[in-house]
């Protein structure tokens, strides 16, 4: 069982760990051989998780943190009511559909103490030839697939039948889950060949829209996100827009080990979609995330005829309709994003063409004392 399942909340920074795993590149698993109605479209009729009083709040997708997220993340989160302590909670999981399980992964996860690592599980299950569900952070496996999961860390192929509803396991702390559909396609992404090595997060659609009654509606009753797609966002891009994920332009789509590194999201926040957030995988040789100042300069209206562009960085937290504070193991609806700090740095960006962007920021400076771009500055292309 995890033990000191700790999440960075510094309120300095404001940055969680938040599932940040060492995933490798992703493994399509061992072919269907029985499915019915493989290539058809599907509801899951079962919930991922049990719900009960073991499950604390669901998280949508989105999220940018501290623990290595630069760009909004790929799957959402079912956390226990004790997810930023001990992680000591114990829940289940189910399948939410009929399918195949095609690939188990053990992993190293940062959901344990800060200088330890832990181990856990990945799976995906396959529902139909397009329809795919991937699990992280399954802490213990039923007996059924136990026998089938690797000993030592890596992936290994499999083709193990499960059933809706059929439990699989069950996790303490926090667990990941997206709904992937190949036979739809994200319109925000660009330039897919940036994720050459996550080819499924360009299919990666909004589990709320595939869960059917009474699952729907209990889950979003825990749901922290309260404006459609109630299953987070992932997807910014405009064309010739500032908004979106934008990579280092000598960046190898290769590397999957570096891509978040070399990644700078300025996006709109996954739980106040009005609250414009600006995250650099290295500023100042570190990931950081920062609110903006007054919500200024709509990257959705920045395009290359704007110029240069200075947002002033702030650190900011989530308040509720009441303007108190939101602890994170309560469930809110409608949170608004405010800055808790005085600015804490600029951070200049100008679109050269529509593909191609400049951006350079400063620590302890404020817009009015950064004229212009200086030699560090770095290019940056869809």
């Amino acid at each position: 069982m995890k033990k000191n399942l700790i999440y960075l909340t510094l309120i300095l920074s404001i940055v969680f760990i938040s599932g940040c795993t060492m995933q490798t590149p992703f493994q399509e698993g061992s072919e269907l051989i029985s499915i019915t109605g493989c290539d058809g479209y599907i509801k899951l009729n079962y919930s991922p998780v049990a719900i009960n009083e073991n499950l604390g709040t669901v998280k949508p997708m989105g999220a940018i943190s501290g623990g290595g997220h630069v760009t909004p993340t790929d799957h959402m989160y079912f956390l226990t009511p004790d997810w930023m302590s001990e992680g000591e909670i114990i829940n289940d999981i189910f399948s939410p559909a009929n399918g195949t399980i095609t690939y188990i992964e053990y992993m190293p996860s940062m959901l344990g103490t800060i200088t330890e690592w832990e181990y856990d599980y990945r799976i995906i299950i396959k529902h139909t030839c397009s329809i795919t569900s991937i699990f992280i952070h399954i802490d213990e496996l039923s007996e059924k697939l136990a026998q089938y999961a690797p000993s030592e860390l890596g992936g290994v192929n499999v083709n193990i039948p499960v059933d809706g509803g059929e439990f699989i396991g069950q996790w303490w702390g926090q667990l990941d889950y997206s709904l992937i559909d190949y036979n739809k396609t994200l319109s925000g992404i660009l330039n897919p060949s940036r994720f050459i090595t996550q080819p499924w997060r360009i299919h990666c659609m909004d589990p709320f829209d595939y869960f059917e009654e009474p699952f729907r509606s209990q889950l979003l009753e825990l749901n922290i996100r309260n404006e459609v797609p109630f299953g987070g966002k992932i997807d910014y891009d405009i064309e010739g827009k500032l908004i979106g994920v934008w990579f280092k332009e000598d960046m190898d789509p290769n590397d999957w080990e570096m891509l978040e590194y070399n990644a700078i999201s300025i996006v709109y926040d996954y739980l106040d979609p009005d609250y414009i957030i600006i995250s650099v995988g290295e500023f100042e040789g570190e990931h950081r995330l920062y609110g903006t100042v007054n919500n200024s300069f709509d990257p959705a209206k920045i395009s290359v005829e704007t110029g240069l562009v200075k947002y002033d960085l702030v650190n900011y937290w989530y308040f509720d309709k009441d303007g108190e504070w939101w602890g994170e193991e309560v469930v809110a609806k409608n949170l608004i994003g405010k800055p808790i700090s005085e600015i804490q740095g600029v951070f200049l960006v100008q679109m050269l063409d529509n593909e191609t962007i400049i951006t350079e920021g400063f620590l302890g400076k404020t817009s009015e004392q950064v004229l212009n771009f200086t030699e560090n500055a770095r290019i940056y292309k869809r």
